[in-house]
């Protein structure tokens, strides 16, 4: 009974973990792109107007410069996505423990999205963390969800091992059985 009970939490989380995963593409499909480009200005520039680069534009392009917004966006894995008031100096990391970290949130994959269409990452290791790095008006921080990148194969190999146990623990009852004389 042990096994079959093993069997069933195994299939448990690998239902669970599906369901996340869909749940990941759908909020990532419903995102709309804006039409923004990056102009890679320095968010601390003063004067800006005399960086920024030279555009061709066309008939019908807009060019907007939009107000200075008051907060910064925190999404994804956390206690509460939430627009957090800006407050100059702080960090990713300040931000992310007024939102609250989430149990199942990827720490090394956090993503800030400037408000100018740039993203910055982390690049996996400790040196290339961005929790650090200065957040500016109008910037979004996005905490992903941690997903199980299991490889298939290891996938195949786990589950032959349950199936295998599973029956090994039916024939020792089978075997049992026959040594009480059932």
């Amino acid at each position: 009974m042990g096994a079959a009970s093993d069997a069933a939490i195994s299939q448990a989380r690998i239902l669970a973990a599906q369901q996340a995963q869909r749940q990941a593409l759908e909020r990532i499909r419903s995102l709309k792109p804006e039409g923004r480009i990056a102009l890679g200005l320095e968010p601390d520039t003063a004067n800006f107007l005399t960086k920024i680069p030279d555009l061709r534009l066309q008939n019908g392009d807009r060019f907007i410069i939009p107000t200075r917004p008051d907060f910064v966006y925190v999404y994804g894995a956390v206690n509460t996505e939430s627009a957090l008031i800006f407050k100059n100096g702080q960090t990713v990391s300040d931000y992310l423990k007024i939102a609250g970290v989430g149990s199942g949130a990827d720490r090394d994959s956090v993503i800030l999205v400037r408000a100018d269409g740039s993203a910055l990452t982390s690049n996996g290791n400790w040196f290339g963390s961005i929790s650090g790095v200065k957040v500016m008006p109008g910037d979004s921080i996005v905490m992903p969800d941690k997903l199980d990148r299991e490889a298939t194969w290891s996938a195949v190999v786990r589950n032959a091992k349950d199936i295998t146990q599973i029956f090994y623990q039916l024939g020792l009852g089978a075997a049992g059985l026959k040594a009480l004389g059932y």
